[in-house]
């Protein structure tokens, strides 16, 4: 028997209440302005510190290049490593495959992904751009070599100047910007596939938006985020030309938003620069 049945419903809601002020999301806020004088954002020196230890330590070690097999991967990760074998094999198409690739990922934090794509075999990469908020792009200045850097672009247009390239990734990051679809018609114009990934996607009839609370370094931080109706989000793709190829969940985040958890979603899109005569009928992967 669980500890709930034993605690009125009243105080149970009372809990969960105060939980998700320090941890998870909350309110159902009308507009991106409304949310942020309530946020320290990106640009918090926690967020910044703990972005700047986690590159430290995956670049002393080499980001991660000795290659893994598939017992060795997080299922999280087996699901991004297969959409960007996809999209690497798209990219590749009327080419030498065994081309290093171009890789724009769009908030790519420390370089998370960075690392993962180096743990790939035959996924050599020639360019990896990490797009970030202003004062993370800063300190990741120190780490960036040859291969890997960080920037910050000052709106969506400049997003432009970094394309052509053959894969854009972006995981956990365009529910976090302003403007969401301006970005996303953006990157969709750079790359014929855009990797999506940790979407909060849910059944309700509009967008919103809601503050996020969450801890790094041991202090509490928030920022807006937006949380997408499934709806109005794949008529979105629609309207700015992205077909899904494969579509997928991410169980490992389910944030709790209106009253139940809802898992997070995935989805590799083909971009009308790269779609032939024949569409590509979406498929969901679990």
């Amino acid at each position: 028997m669980s500890l709930q049945s034993f605690v009125p419903p009243v105080l149970v809601d009372v809990a969960l209440a105060a939980s998700r002020r320090r941890i998870g999301f909350e309110g159902q806020y009308a507009s991106w302005l409304e949310v942020m004088p309530l946020c320290k954002g990106y640009e918090s020196e926690p967020v910044v510190k703990a972005y700047t230890a986690a590159a430290s330590t995956a670049a002393g070690l080499g980001w991660g290049r000795a290659s893994k097999d598939a017992t060795t991967y997080s299922s999280r990760e087996l699901r991004l490593v297969a959409a960007l074998q996809t999209a690497r094999t798209i990219a590749s198409q009327g080419r030498d495959t065994h081309e290093n690739c171009r890789v724009v990922d769009f908030g790519g934090g420390p370089g998370t992904h960075y690392s993962l794509v180096h743990s790939m075999p035959n996924f050599a990469v020639a360019q990896y751009t990490i797009v970030e908020s202003p004062a993370v792009a800063a300190a990741m200045q120190e780490f960036s070599d040859e291969v890997v850097s960080w920037m910050h672009v000052s709106d969506e247009d400049s997003l432009k100047s970094l394309g052509p390239v053959d894969i854009v990734l972006s995981s956990s990051a365009l529910q976090y910007v302003e403007n969401p679809f301006g970005v996303l018609r953006h990157l969709a114009t750079m790359a014929p596939t855009v990797i999506l990934d940790r979407l909060p996607l849910i059944d309700c009839p509009g967008h919103f938006v809601a503050k996020q609370n969450t801890r790094y370094e041991g202090r509490g931080v928030s920022y807006p985020a937006w949380i997408f109706s499934e709806a109005a989000f794949l008529s979105e793709l629609q309207h700015i030309g992205c077909e899904i190829m494969y579509r997928w969940e991410v169980p490992e985040d389910r944030p709790f938003l209106m009253g139940r958890r809802w898992p997070n979603q995935g989805m590799l899109l083909r971009t009308d620069s790269a779609r032939g005569a024949h569409g590509v009928n979406a498929r969901t992967a679990t």
